[in-house]
């Protein structure tokens, strides 16, 4: 794990891992994400936004 990251972050990373892979899991390495967080919440939005729009149409009737 690289030195910047604050023994908080290391600590949530490895509770994740051992909920969800086990005890026998490891850790090899931790990098951060070649996208920006600003971009990941965007496109969640985008899709929340699109689909709320598709049940809303879905509703409608077709003449």
């Amino acid at each position: 794990m690289n030195k910047e990251q604050s023994p908080e972050l290391r600590a949530v990373i490895a509770a994740a891992v051992y909920v969800t892979l086990g005890s026998n899991a490891r850790i090899a390495s931790v990098e951060p994400s070649k996208r920006s967080a600003t971009a990941s919440v965007d496109t969640q939005m985008n899709a929340w936004s699109l689909e709320g729009r598709r049940q809303i149409h879905g509703g409608h009737r077709v003449r």
